[in-house]
């Protein structure tokens, strides 16, 4: 049903005349087992489920995510990790200190940093920077991995999703 002087929380239903756009709910009869696209400015949020039975697509142009792929190194003492750039996976060649740069696009994705011990040397350490909030001790033994996933909530600060994963 169209409500016209409440639009928080309506779609737009109808431009109607300059002066008198239509907001109210999207009727669910007409959009079963069809597609729906959703297209914003503005970054998307909210929650509830959609079933329709068909295709839903989510448009944001002009909003900012991060980048696919995973960085696989060996990064040294100092390895950085751009979050823009993906997730990463390093075998540590010395024990490390890492940079993390998180830039505003990479608020509310999901970041996944695989550290791995080399098959020969080490074992090496791993130190997170301040702004990494909640990472791991990674695992010590030869030629396994430790995996943890962190998401960033300001922009600013990583924090670790969970406890990781460790010598897999």
């Amino acid at each position: 049903m169209a409500n016209p002087s409440a639009t928080t929380g309506y779609a737009l239903l109808s431009n109607g005349s300059s002066a008198a756009p239509s907001f109210g709910q999207v009727p669910n009869g007409g959009l079963v087992n069809s597609s729906l696209t959703i297209n914003t400015s503005a970054p998307l949020s909210g929650g509830g489920v959609v079933s329709l039975g068909g295709t839903v697509s989510l448009s944001c142009p002009t909003c900012v995510v991060a980048a696919a792929g995973v960085t696989n190194t060996t990064p040294g003492a100092s390895p950085t990790w751009t979050l823009a750039s993906g997730d990463v996976s390093w075998t540590l060649s010395a024990n490390a200190t890492a940079t993390v740069t998180v830039a505003a696009g990479d608020q509310w994705v999901k970041h996944t940093a695989q550290i791995c011990q080399p098959s020969s040397g080490g074992p090496y350490t791993l130190a997170w920077p301040a702004n990494v909030h909640g990472g791991f001790t990674i695992g010590t033994t030869a030629s396994k991995c430790s995996t943890q996933t962190f998401e960033s909530y300001d922009g600013v600060n990583l924090y670790a999703t969970g406890a990781g994963v460790i010598n897999q």
